[in-house]
């Protein structure tokens, strides 16, 4: 019996920007990988490895009809 792959909501690019092994350099969109050595943040390889800790969060949707002044904390 087959085992089909889960359909994930996230879809996860691999590109070394967002890749364990690689470091970004000077908030440029140069990095350092362990293995390819100085590459462009998408650059691809096949030795990617996912860190969740390098993603870049969506920003939080606000309420409609919502005033941040009126809250009560």
């Amino acid at each position: 019996m087959c085992k089909k792959k889960k359909n994930t909501k996230h879809e996860i690019n691999r590109v070394c920007q967002s890749c364990e092994r690689a470091q970004i350099l000077n908030n440029t969109d140069i990095v350092l990988c362990s293995l390819n050595g100085v590459v462009s943040c998408g650059h691809v390889c096949r030795k990617f490895v996912y860190d969740p800790l390098k993603r870049d969060p969506k920003p939080a949707s606000q309420i409609p009809g919502l005033d941040p002044d009126t809250l009560v904390l």
